[in-house]
């Protein structure tokens, strides 16, 4: 209460700047307001008041608390048209997100000649926040977005103490689908890319953004390190077996999956992306079309990825074959009756190596 006392003792000299005072919590969404010079303690979320059911695409609290600036927006509610202004206060040596809502229907003679057709203001202004948040061609949340919004779920996934995991995907070779079949084609196949994975997360928890040119970034909240595995798994192998048609062109692509969970709560935003980065760079350079998590991680969530398995196959083999090469070299230099020390040393590794090999295309198998 003490927080919007003193915002209003601020703003006090503008009374006619505003409706509404709320203050915001941009993290829990959790607001207090003042309407008619009356403060209200509301138990619930800052979208409630315009009558929405999930949280702002372009919530201006998070910008404002993210860059510490001020930022405007306007929503439409029913016949009105809101101006909304998110700037942060400090009181006491803490950071509030102070919004100041505003009824400009009647003062503005643009908004009032579109309020004539509500419909019309309506598509307007949420056509106008959606650009800001928004990709053009995907329809998915764009890079600005992404580095607000993760780090405000940072921030939460370590007041609420609950996981979330972060997914990095990049197509692999889309250049060559360009240069193949044509931009219109490789731009139809990002469209229907984002598409199939919107369809393979939680629509009302988790969130997927462009991060750029074939990369994208899925968010899943309250989720740990296997399932976040299990899902990236998922999209991968129905990406593998799916067929993009267009006329007469059929198009099939695979792509790269690095994964990242925190663990530490204190991670810093960049700190998070240069390790989910890494994992699918790792992801890439192991030959593509596979999901990489942090290898000290493997064990612990019970993951076996088959693809390391073969990495490690390949390993013993040409292990083998090296060892089987100095045999025969020592036995071919060896003379009539001559006895050689190491050939018995030579053969019993190489002994132990094939045995292992058996052991681990056994598992592969299995």
């Amino acid at each position: 209460m003490d927080i919007i006392d003193q915002v209003k003792e601020r703003l006090s000299i503008f009374k006619n700047l505003y409706d509404v005072i709320r203050i915001v919590d941009p993290v829990k969404k959790e607001i207090t307001l003042t309407i008619d010079n009356k403060i209200q303690e509301l138990n619930e979320t800052c979208y409630a008041l315009l009558k929405k059911n999930t949280f702002c695409e372009n919530c201006i609290s998070m910008r404002a608390y993210i860059n510490n600036d001020t930022f405007i927006k306007v929503e439409y509610d029913k016949e009105k048209v809101i101006l909304v202004t998110a700037t942060p206060v400090e009181i006491d040596g803490n950071i509030f997100i102070a919004e100041i809502l505003k009824d400009i229907t009647q003062n503005g003679i643009v908004l009032h000649k579109l309020t004539e057709g509500a419909k019309c203001a309506e598509e307007l202004i949420s056509s106008m926040n959606e650009r800001a948040v928004k990709d053009d061609l995907t329809g998915l949340y764009n890079r600005r977005y992404i580095n607000e919004r993760l780090q405000l779920d940072i921030k939460y996934s370590k007041i609420s103490e609950s996981p979330l995991s972060i997914i990095m995907v990049d197509i692999d070779f889309f250049k060559k689908i360009n240069e193949n079949y044509g931009h219109a084609n490789g731009d139809k196949v990002l469209m229907d890319f984002s598409n199939l994975i919107l369809k393979s997360i939680r629509s009302n928890i988790d969130w997927m953004g462009r991060y750029g040119g074939e990369e994208f970034i899925i968010v899943l909240k309250d989720t740990d390190l296997k399932n976040t595995y299990f899902v990236a798994e998922k999209i991968r192998k129905k990406l593998e077996n799916k067929i993009f048609k267009y006329d007469d062109i059929n198009i099939n692509i695979t792509a790269s999956f690095g994964i990242y969970s925190i663990s530490d709560y204190d991670i810093e935003f960049s700190d998070l992306l240069l390790k989910v980065d890494k994992n699918l760079y790792e992801a890439k350079a192991k030959g593509r079309n596979r999901t990489i998590i942090n290898q000290e991680n493997l064990n612990e969530v019970g993951i076996t990825n088959s693809n390391d398995k073969n990495i490690k196959l390949s390993k013993l083999n040409k292990q083998i074959n090296e060892i089987r090469e100095i045999l025969n070299e020592a036995c071919c230099t060896l003379q009539a009756g001559e006895i050689n020390p190491d050939r018995l040393i030579i053969s019993e590794c190489l002994d132990e190596l094939i045995v292992e090999y058996m052991k681990e295309i056994n598992k592969v198998y299995e």
